[in-house]
């Protein structure tokens, strides 16, 4: 490039589209006036007869775009001569008449220098963008450029009739010269393509695609024209033919788009949120998604087709006959897949592939397709062949309505692919964990300790737990039976299908409790039971929800999800969780109903800590008490002791809870020379009052029960006793809230804390809810929930309170 040439005076270098190329009124008055409507909304498909565009000329608005641009560079008789010296070349998208309104202008000047640099200069100054370059050789005008410099040559048009012949003799020797250096042109390319891939490779830009430099867009078809153009002799197949015609279908579509896009002021090459349903109503669609639909689908079409016009480049002669000289049945075809799941022999499936399976023996070709389809979807197994089906649309073929989630677009900035790229990411990460449990975090321990079925069954699981969301309704219920027909007619084990069904059914449940819910609770650990979710199926829905996150939006994958799923896993296997679960199976089968909420209240210690049946039944005989509604003022004892543990645990019950209950409790205890080491308070509106006391064994407990009976109603007429001292070393507020506040008491185990605590609590105005009481070795950690107080005690300060506790039983 010439040292004075107008390129150095070019400062437009911006890929930005906040400009017009003309007065933005300009603009909209040659889109009102040229750019053709489609009739009806387009089908989708470049030989469907429905075709939408195939009566719109885009033609028309292009000429009457440069037109007006022509006007403006010769707007006076000093610039038209200047025009005229300069000699001006179109390139780029200007010569293909591509003109957006809001393009960069490429241009090549051939004459004048001086008149080149005022032709520039005006530009500048006008506000047009213009990109441009004058020959460093007037012989030979790929002196010193790039490669793509040269390749813009070979679609070049003058805009002169003074150009035009210095231009046919220049691409007269371009043409001459192409074929000794046309690898490295085509090097360039790939290299540009496989940056540009990098580039445009995130989450907005899947969502809200960049139609001309994003994967399958107007670049990727512009560089397989070029292919074309530089191996003629590689592209005669009928194939390759027919993937000229989606190109030319595409380009239109897109064109058509990214026009009505940058006719808004913000709009560029990206096709954002904000502006979908605007050229979605202009085309006709019916809807938003139906319009991103056809989009991401003609993405998906040209990225591949592209990719075979590389591949067919980059083979040897030699190589690119063997898939252009074989004539195969299906089955035939079908063993290639897999032997050599390539993007050519990807491209023979797609292209031949559908009519030979309606031409073969139809079990022969079920078959063939059964077993490529149980090896793709094997996590045990390598993704090539997954991804060879997928994008040989041989994936149709045997999954029921896969074509309607085929470009599927969840528009929510957590979704990042249409959902028939989702299954196959979820394939492919499935296949990922399996290899390398470590992807999992803390969550490898559960992936490594699979075995080879559990991962089949979560393979299966992965490619069908979304294909219903194009079918509409509840989108599991639809997955469920379409995987049910499925996997049933590809002979897959009936017992491998149950398990795939109930993972589909219930995919979503671990991500909802742990990121929506309490891990911790009883209630979450109730329900998630009630769903089966234990044992083997909770392990394989674990790793299951952690690789449907990462298949929708591998960021949203965040180590504090990763937590709380682990957290949650590590909860539902804790005996107390597993126990729960075995006391609500137990009490299903018995006609006696326990409320739900009872069993969620019910404290997970004491849960684990007695036997299920022992449990299951005093909860049968309390309810059947209640439900007669006799004695309701009586307090019942219960004593249960465990001889092979050498634990003994004492039950109280009354259905009518009152103020200095729990009080009356621990002084009959204390009484009776008993040493509490756990407690499980609980008191219900249904249930009533139902306390559990493990206490250390005395070395007699018969007549205990009696014995305390007699101590609860003596206590009761007799009135308080004066407190003890104060033992404990500290007493805090763990927590509050407008109906509880969480009071903890800790010290060493002395005789009488339990008593103190409670009675502190008591004549404090302070009605006691539940209770937890540990004695571990020396220490003891008394738990206590209690109503706030109403009746304005304490100001609702539950530091006022803290301080008067500590005065009377802290040390």
């Amino acid at each position: 490039m010439g040292e004075n040439s107008p390129a150095k005076l070019n400062l437009s270098k911006s890929t930005a589209r906040s400009r017009f190329l003309l007065p933005e009124e300009e603009i909209q008055e040659i889109a009102q006036k040229h750019l053709q409507r489609p009739e009806s909304a387009i089908a989708g498909r470049p030989d469907d007869p429905r075709d939408g565009l195939s009566g719109v000329d885009i033609s028309s608005f292009e000429e009457a775009l440069e037109k007006a641009l022509l006007k403006r560079f010769t707007a006076t008789e000093e610039l038209q001569a200047a025009w005229c010296r300069a000699k001006p070349i179109a390139l780029g998208s200007w010569a293909r008449r591509e003109l957006c309104p809001k393009s960069d202008l490429d241009l090549l000047f051939v004459g004048d220098h001086d008149a080149a640099a005022a032709i520039t200069r005006f530009a500048q100054e006008a506000g047009i963008k213009i990109r441009s370059r004058i020959p460093e050789s007037s012989d030979d005008w790929c002196v010193g450029v790039e490669a793509f410099d040269v390749l813009a040559l070979l679609s070049a048009r003058p805009l002169t009739s003074e150009a035009q012949a210095l231009f046919d003799r220049q691409l007269t020797e371009i043409r001459k010269n192409l074929k000794s250096s046309r690898r490295g042109y085509f090097a360039a390319i790939r290299k540009e393509r496989k940056t540009r891939s990098e580039r445009f490779d995130s989450i907005a830009n899947f969502l809200e695609p960049n139609l001309k430099y994003g994967p399958g867009g107007l670049r990727d078809m512009g560089q397989a024209f070029q292919l074309r153009a530089l191996y003629p002799e590689r592209f005669h197949s009928p194939e390759r033919a027919h993937a000229l015609g989606v190109f030319d279908y595409y380009k239109k579509f897109f064109l058509l788009s990214r026009i009505r896009v940058q006719l808004t002021e913000g709009g560029g090459d990206l096709l954002s949120a904000y502006e979908q349903a605007g050229v979605a109503e202009w085309f006709g669609f019916q809807s938003t998604r139906d319009f991103m639909r056809e989009i991401q689908r003609g993405l998906t079409r040209v990225s591949f087709y592209a990719d075979v016009d590389f591949e067919h480049v980059k083979v040897s002669a030699r190589e690119l006959l063997r898939f252009t000289s074989r004539e195969l049945d299906f089955v035939e075809l079908a063993f290639w897949m897999e032997r050599e799941p390539t993007i050519l022999v990807q491209a023979k499936a797609r292209d031949i592939g559908f009519r030979l399976f309606k031409s073969t023996n139809k079990k022969s070709a079920e078959n063939a397709l059964r077993r490529l389809l149980v090896k793709a979807v094997d996590p045990l197994q390598s993704d090539a062949l997954i991804i060879a089906l997928f994008r040989s649309r041989w994936i149709d073929l045997v999954v029921t309505d896969f074509k309607k989630i085929v470009g599927y677009v969840q528009h929510d900035q957590y979704h990042r692919y249409t959902v028939d790229a989702h299954l196959l990411q979820a394939v492919r990460e499935m296949k990922r964990v399996a290899q390398r449990p470590t992807i999992l975090g803390r969550l490898q321990p559960i992936a490594k300790n699979l075995s080879r079925e559990d991962w089949k069954i979560l393979g299966w699981a992965a490619l069908y737990h979304d294909v219903g969301k194009g079918s509409g309704g509840d989108h599991s219920d639809k997955s469920v039976i379409i995987a049910g027909a499925d996997l049933k007619r590809l002979d897959i084990p009936s017992e491998i299908i149950d398990e795939v069904i109930w993972l589909i059914e219930n995919h979503l449940e671990l991500s909802l409790a742990a990121f929506r819910g309490n891990p911790a609770h009883p209630a979450t650990w109730r329900m998630l039971h009630v769903k089966g979710i234990e044992g083997k199926r909770l392990q394989r829905l674990a790793v299951f929800t952690a690789v449907d996150i990462r298949a929708t939006n591998r960021e949203a994958y965040t180590p504090w999800k990763e937590r709380l799923l682990a957290e949650l896993v590590k909860y539902l296997e804790m005996p107390e969780a597993k126990q729960l679960a075995k006391l609500e199976n137990e009490l299903k089968t018995d006609k006696q109903i326990i409320d739900r909420h009872v069993m969620d209240r019910l404290d997970p210690f004491l849960v684990a800590a007695l036997p299920t049946k022992v449990l299951a039944g005093d909860l049968r005989a309390i309810a059947k008490q209640v439900s007669s509604d006799t004695h309701a003022n009586e307090i019942f004892v219960k004593l249960v002791k465990l001889s092979k543990a050498n634990r003994v645990w004492i039950r109280f019950h009354t259905q009518k809870d009152r103020r200095g209950l729990f009080v009356q409790i621990v002084r009959a205890l204390q009484a009776a020379g008993l040493s509490v080491r756990h407690a499980s308070i609980m008191s219900d509106d249904l249930l009533g009052v139902y306390d559990w006391f493990e206490i250390k064994p005395p070395r007699h407990v018969k007549g205990l029960e009696l014995k305390l009976s007699g101590s609860l109603a003596s206590l009761e007429s007799k009135g308080a006793v004066p407190l003890a001292e104060g033992i404990f070393d500290d007493v805090d507020c763990l927590s509050k809230n407008e109906t509880e506040w969480v009071i903890g008491f800790r010290g060493k185990d002395t005789r009488g804390a339990l008593l103190l605590a409670a009675e502190a609590l008591t004549d404090e105005g302070l009605s006691i809810i539940w209770a937890k009481v540990h004695t571990w070795g020396r220490q003891i950690d008394d738990v206590f929930g209690v109503a706030p107080p109403v009746d304005g005690t304490h100001d609702g300060s539950s530091e006022r309170l803290l301080l008067n506790l500590k005065k009377r039983v802290g040390r």
